[in-house]
């Protein structure tokens, strides 16, 4: 399917490299995506997210002016724009602080609690394991494990197809 026809079921991405419209402001980005259902945007609800992001006082400034985190947190809300009922994020905590990504992951978990689903593409494992709910690891396109996060560590499967061997944790 064509990705205009995906985002109108719903099926929202967002992207590792974020590409705003550099020319426009926060506020401006967000109109984009918020179109694609056919939805206003929501002006209380953007508010709300952006306030949440910590990006409230950047609304009206253009996004070239923004920090890397910044335009992090912005393509997060330019997903949630485009009310999706499933979002897929390609490294959304990349290049974030622990701090900016407790924000991101505040406002993920509102989306969730509203009955979203999120699927996260992250190498942040630290951070990404202290956050959700369940994981599931893939290898080749092929589910690997599937559980709960204190769980991932002991999983030879996992152990043998990231890190090579399970004795390398064993010092062998």
């Amino acid at each position: 399917m064509k990705p205009y026809h995906l985002s109108r079921k719903g099926l929202v991405r967002t992207f590792q490299i974020v590409r705003p419209f550099k020319s426009l402001t926060v506020y401006q980005n967000l109109l984009a995506p918020s179109t694609v259902r056919g939805n206003k945007l929501d002006q209380a609800y953007v508010d709300e997210v952006l306030n949440k992001l910590g990006l409230a006082e950047k609304k009206h400034v253009p996004t070239s002016l923004l920090t890397h985190g910044e335009l992090k947190k912005l393509e997060v809300a330019r997903g949630l724009a485009a009310n999706p009922v499933l979002l897929l994020l390609d490294e959304p905590f990349g290049g974030l602080t622990v701090s900016e990504i407790e924000q991101v992951w505040a406002v993920l978990n509102g989306f969730t609690k509203n009955g979203g689903t999120l699927v996260i593409i992250e190498h942040r494992l630290r951070e990404l394991m202290k956050i959700v709910e369940r994981i599931v690891v893939m290898d080749q396109g092929r589910v690997i494990f599937e559980g709960l996060p204190a769980e991932v560590p002991k999983s030879e499967e996992v152990i043998r197809a990231y890190l090579g061997s399970p004795e390398v944790l064993k010092g062998g």
